[in-house]
């Protein structure tokens, strides 16, 4: 009896597996496609912003994906939360890029940390397979572009304090985080 509960498991599990194989979405030819995820459990109530320099991109909450697609080239990407991290990405064309937003402890509200999947990784097959996992399991949040309206007042000061604390510190000399083309799936 013991081996049937067992060849059941596995079975089961041999089951499953195939629909943590969905393709990942594709950029439209010519595109780049860059993929903000979320794990699931961490931060259950706070939502983060997403930026390609002064466009704002859209908040995602806990165990959810943002897909954009952009010009190929180089950009800006940011996210907000009680602080920014930003990341300076040389995209290539027909590639998608996932970076992974990891949550820190803040001092009022979660912090937010941008860590782009890296090919070259000791671990990187392990980290691709969470990945796609998580983005297997969750709704696509895409930005659209026609749909993007003028950002209000608010809006429009967290861009503007955002693009000059990236200044500051470009003049600093601080590390900022890159993406560099060969970091694509």
């Amino acid at each position: 009896m013991k081996k049937f509960s067992l060849f059941f498991c596995l079975l089961a599990l041999c089951i499953q597996v195939p629909a943590y194989a969905q393709e990942l979405p594709s950029p439209a030819e010519g595109k780049s496609l860059i993929i903000f995820t979320r794990p699931a459990l961490d931060a259950p109530i706070i939502q983060f912003e997403y930026f390609d320099g002064e466009q704002f991109l859209g908040k995602i909450g806990p165990g959810s994906y943002l897909a954009y697609e952009c010009e190929p080239g180089n950009r800006l990407l940011w996210g907000k939360s009680e602080n920014r991290e930003y990341l300076e990405a040389e995209l290539e064309p027909n590639q998608t890029y996932i970076i992974e937003t990891q949550v820190q402890t803040g001092t009022f509200q979660a912090r937010i940390k941008l860590v782009p999947f890296d090919p070259k990784r000791k671990n990187a097959e392990k980290v691709k397979k969470r990945l796609l996992k998580r983005i297997a399991k969750r709704n696509e949040k895409r930005f659209n572009p026609a749909e993007a309206k003028e950002p209000d007042h608010w809006m429009r000061a967290t861009i503007n304090q955002g693009m000059a604390d990236y200044e500051k510190m470009k003049k600093k000399n601080k590390e900022i985080g890159a993406i560099t083309p060969d970091m694509h799936l």
